[in-house]
C-alpha cells in the first residue's frame, strides 16, 4: 500500500465523518424550516458528499482485494457524486476566500444595512465566526482532495480490473 493510498484512506474516513455531520445538520435544518428549497438543495449536495465517501470505501476495498469487484454502477455513481463534491467544494472555497478577503469595515456596513438581529451581528463581528469559516475552508479542501484522489484511484481500479479480467476469464455470470 503506497503512501498516497493510505492518505486517501485517511481522507475518506475524515470526509465521511464531516459529510455525515453536515448531512444530519442539514436534515435538522430542513425539518426545522419546513420544505425550504435552500435547505433541500444543501441536504442533497452534502448527502452526495456522504455517498461519495461511502463509495470511496468500497473502491478502496476493491483495490486492496482484487477478487472483490465493485458493482457495475459504482464507478459511474462515484464519478457523478465526485463531480458534485468537487463543484460544492470549489464553490464554497471561492465564497470563503472572498469572505476572508473582505475588510471588516465592509462586513460591518453590510450588517448595518441588513435586517439581521443584534445577536447574529455580534456573532459575525466576533472572531468565532471567522474561526468557523476557516474550519469550513479546511473541510472543503478535504472534500476536494478526497474527490480528486478517488478519480485517480478509480483509474487504478479500472487498470487492475482490466488486467485481472485477462488473467481470470472464468466469469460464469456472462454465460447465458
Amino acid at each position: 500500500m503506497t503512501f498516497e493510498f493510505r492518505l486517501y484512506r485517511i481522507f475518506t474516513v475524515i470526509a465521511l465523518f464531516f459529510a455525515g455531520m453536515l448531512a444530519f445538520s442539514s436534515l435538522a435544518a430542513l425539518l426545522m424550516t419546513g420544505l425550504n428549497l435552500q435547505s433541500l438543495i444543501l441536504l442533497a449536495v452534502v448527502g452526495s458528499c456522504m455517498v461519495h465517501s461511502i463509495l470511496s470505501l468500497y473502491l478502496q476495498r476493491s483495490i486492496m482485494s482484487p477478487e472483490i469487484h465493485l458493482k457495475e454502477s459504482t464507478p459511474s455513481r462515484l464519478r457523478i457524486t465526485g463531480i458534485v463534491m468537487i463543484s460544492f467544494s470549489v464553490l464554497m472555497i471561492f465564497l470563503i476566500v472572498s469572505y476572508l478577503n473582505t475588510s471588516p469595515v465592509a462586513i460591518q456596513e453590510a450588517m448595518e444595512k441588513s435586517n439581521m438581529p443584534a445577536d447574529q451581528r455580534e456573532m459575525i463581528a466576533s472572531g468565532a465566526f471567522s474561526g468557523m469559516v476557516k474550519f469550513f475552508l479546511c473541510i472543503c479542501i478535504l472534500f476536494l482532495l478526497t474527490a480528486t484522489m478517488s478519480f485517480r484511484f478509480l483509474k487504478v481500479y479500472k487498470e487492475q480490473n482490466d488486467h485481472t479480467d485477462h488473467i481470470h476469464p472464468e466469469d460464469d455470470n456472462l454465460m447465458l
